[in-house]
């Protein structure tokens, strides 16, 4: 800075210099003028030095609240940046501890308890196609035959499609599996908690319900969903629960080995454990899994069918009749127990010609429905994640089917019958 002071002084003494110079010959230059010019240049050099000063003090005072400035936005962002993170584990600890059950984890789970009760039919009733079956364990005394059967048939009677259906040929094993997946659906299913955990599990539902409709402010859907989800698997954490849980899949056990007494021909307590351990635990564990997701799932059967042995009803109407139809999976028990694609037939077959061919005889399973929380805060329709399976009889003119015909019975039907006359 200095040094380029001193060089314009210099430069403008050496113009002051040239000046005299050429002026003296023409003008009358004294030693005064000159003395006054030399001042006033010193003058502006000065004033103009004390600017330069007064703005590199200026700068110097700009840059010192810039970085005062640039320190309380560190500050600020430091601040933020922690209530930010404590936000966020906020958050997170109204999340789920795991990532949430997907839609087709939802269906491969269910899927495979389906395929493992019918395995087990499968295995334990595959006497029934023995031309000597009859349905009385080894282990009964005879003044208790046919007792093992009163609890089956009463459980038959109370469905209807049920009830008609173990009277057809060759779908025994089907029938016995629909029975045992009802029973799942009617006490596994349709029951959230037993003991004092259903209790619990009722408060839980009615404070998530009052966080939906009498919290001012309005709380978010989806966050009650995950306090609701989580409070449920508090609850299942529980000691209380552990206990009322056993108690639940002992009684079941024994509810259903009841039920299907009947059948074994193998020692008693492998029967029993195999039906809690294939059958029971699995349904109970994935009704617990189930309740502590944020989404909705549960099991539904259409009430919309007609009556079993009746082709589809007339007062559906055409889109009621599609949406029964081709919302489920069929199984056509006339073409031995073969999937049945009415849209893959040749040539496919009208509205009315469906109505007047397609006999609903049994569901096997329900249908597995979940429902999400929509972008506007409200649900979203429901969606079949795992279709409904039915028994059903494509029966057009061309094809004879004997659906109420004495001599062809189911093997199971006989021998019930037999053994329930031979006792009177």
């Amino acid at each position: 800075m200095i040094k380029n002071i001193c060089h314009e002084i210099g430069e403008s003494l050496y113009k002051i210099y040239r000046w005299v110079r050429h002026e003296g010959d023409s003008t009358s230059v004294t030693l005064r003028d000159f003395e006054s010019a030399l001042r006033l240049k010193d003058q502006e050099l000065r004033e103009e030095k004390e600017n330069t000063e007064a703005m590199a003090t200026r700068r110097s005072k700009e840059i010192q609240e810039l970085r005062q400035i640039i320190k309380n936005l560190k500050s600020v962002n430091h601040q933020l940046e922690e209530a930010n993170r404590i936000s966020e584990a906020h958050i997170f600890s109204l999340q789920s501890y795991r990532p949430e059950l997907t839609t087709d984890e939802a269906r491969r789970m269910y899927k495979e308890l389906v395929d493992g009760v019918s395995d087990w039919v499968e295995d334990w009733a595959e006497p029934i196609s023995e031309p000597d079956f009859k349905p009385i364990p080894p282990w009964l005394e005879a003044k208790h035959r046919p007792a093992c059967l009163e609890k089956f048939i009463l459980f038959i009677n109370q469905h209807r499609d049920l009830k008609f259906s173990i009277r057809l040929p060759d779908i025994d094993q089907e029938v016995l599996t629909a029975t045992v997946i009802r029973f799942l659906y009617e006490n596994v299913f349709s029951v959230a908690f037993t003991g004092t955990s259903g209790y619990h599990y009722e408060t839980i539902m009615s404070l998530a319900e009052s966080m939906i409709h009498h919290m001012d402010p309005k709380l978010d859907l989806v966050a009650v969903r995950i306090w609701r989800a989580q409070a449920c698997r508090s609850l299942i954490a529980h000691p209380d629960y552990i206990v009322d849980r056993q108690n639940h899949v002992n009684a079941l056990s024994s509810q259903l080995f009841e039920l299907l007494e009947f059948l074994p021909k193998k020692p008693k307590d492998v029967y029993r454990d195999s039906i809690q351990s294939m059958i029971v635990e699995p349904a109970v564990r994935l009704q617990e899994r189930f309740l502590t997701e944020s989404n909705l799932f549960h099991l539904s059967f259409d009430s919309r069918g007609p009556e079993p042995g009746s082709s589809v009803r007339r007062d559906l109407s055409d889109a009621g009749l599609a949406s029964y139809i081709y919302t489920k999976e069929l199984v056509d028990i006339a073409k031995s127990n073969r999937k049945l694609l009415l849209d893959k037939l040749d040539p496919p077959p009208n509205t009315e010609e469906v109505r007047e061919n397609l006999y609903i005889m049994c569901s096997m399973y329900p249908a597995l429905i979940k429902r999400g929380v929509g972008e506007r805060d409200d649900y979203q329709e429901p969606q079949v994640v795992f279709k409904e399976k039915i028994l059903v009889a494509w029966a057009p003119p061309d094809v004879k089917i004997e659906l109420n015909s004495r001599m062809r019975q189911g093997h199971l039907y006989r021998a019930i019958s037999e053994a329930t006359s031979h006792a009177r």
